[in-house]
């Protein structure tokens, strides 16, 4: 199972991003009256190579190139409990470098403590890191009970389900990164996998994300894409 198409990301980002972004560059005025301005301007455009463009995402509108890409690829739709797939999750095409950036990936059903290091084991799921690019130094296995930040107010907060997540501290237009899980669920049912990737600059006081706005929301308050799995036997 891949990823599905995604909307362009909004020009706006998150709520730290400001008019100064290294991301966006942003006009702020329409109106030039002095024709040294207007040769600036031009240059400014040429420099960066802005394309805007606009499509309706899940009635609003997303603009502006998008900060990079984000493409996951499963090894299965549906497992029998107890049975292992993997999750390959590529991140790539940077158009701005940027001092930080990741691959978040939240497991919401698993919400017990389990194991530690590069590999979680618990009554409900086992998920192992199996391979990332920049080394597996570089993922973090948050449990169920860790310090974590919520993008609202600064806070921080107590993960409610296990949180993987790999951390960068440069990341280059020439990139391409690929996180990989193996993952076994244990119980029947739906299994979701909640994925996001961000590249931040100025100490993460300025980050671009994907999704922007996804079709769920994880515990740190950011959109995130889905990417379901069926276990067809198990437990309850």
């Amino acid at each position: 199972m891949k990823s599905p198409p995604r909307c362009p990301t909004d020009s706006k980002g998150d709520a730290a991003t400001s008019a100064a972004s290294p991301f966006h560059p942003i006009l702020q005025s329409r109106h030039i009256g002095e024709s040294a301005i207007a040769i600036s301007l031009i240059a400014a455009l040429a420099a960066f190579s802005l394309t805007v463009t606009a499509v309706a995402c899940g009635g609003e509108f997303a603009t502006g190139p998008t900060p990079f890409e984000l493409e996951w690829e499963t090894s299965a739709s549906a497992v029998d409990g107890g049975e292992s797939f993997t999750i390959a999750i590529r991140m790539y095409d940077v158009q701005q470098e940027g001092e930080h950036g990741g691959i978040s990936v939240s497991f919401p059903l698993v919400t017990e403590a389990g194991s530690s290091g590069e590999k979680y084991s618990s009554e409900t799921a086992d998920v192992e890191a199996i391979n990332y690019t920049s080394g597996l130094s570089h993922v973090t296995f948050h449990q169920p009970g860790a310090t974590i930040y919520h993008k609202d107010d600064n806070r921080m907060l107590s993960a409610a389900h296990l949180l993987v997540e790999s951390d960068d501290p440069m990341w280059y237009r020439s990139d391409d990164k690929t996180l990989t899980l193996r993952i076994t669920p244990k119980h029947r049912g739906e299994f979701p996998i909640w994925i996001r990737g961000w590249i931040c600059t100025m100490e993460y006081t300025i980050c671009k994300r994907i999704p922007v706005k996804g079709s769920a929301t994880d515990q740190q308050g950011y959109g995130v894409e889905v990417a379901m799995i069926t276990v067809k036997s198990g437990g309850n």
